[in-house]
């Protein structure tokens, strides 16, 4: 994919499906797939049902849910990279977005 995507992006549920993101490609939002193909921008979650690929030009700030993990040289990762064992990729992930005044009221 090419272009901007504001919002999340995500495979049908119960399919095998490829994202490919090139480098002149970027999202904010979440992205959700069977196969990730990443050499673009992503601000948010990663959630692969199976493998995820970061090629060289690959910048992702959020986390990284992965069964296989293929990562080039020149990729960066700014958040954690959790494996995933075969029972979890077939339930899927729900990511919410953290609500700053909840995490104050819990704070304080």
């Amino acid at each position: 994919m090419d272009g901007h995507v504001k919002g999340n992006v995500s495979g049908e549920p119960g399919t095998q499906t490829l994202l490919v993101l090139s480098d002149r490609g970027s999202i904010e939002g979440n992205v959700h797939g069977y196969d990730v193909v990443v050499n673009g921008r992503i601000v948010g979650d990663v959630i692969a049902d199976h493998f995820v690929e970061l090629q060289s030009n690959a910048h992702v700030t959020g986390n990284i849910y992965y069964q296989q993990l293929r990562m080039d040289c020149g990729a960066s990762v700014d958040g954690k990279l959790t494996k995933r064992d075969t029972a979890q990729a077939a339930t899927p992930i729900l990511v919410s977005v953290a609500d700053p005044a909840h995490e104050a009221r819990k704070a304080g």
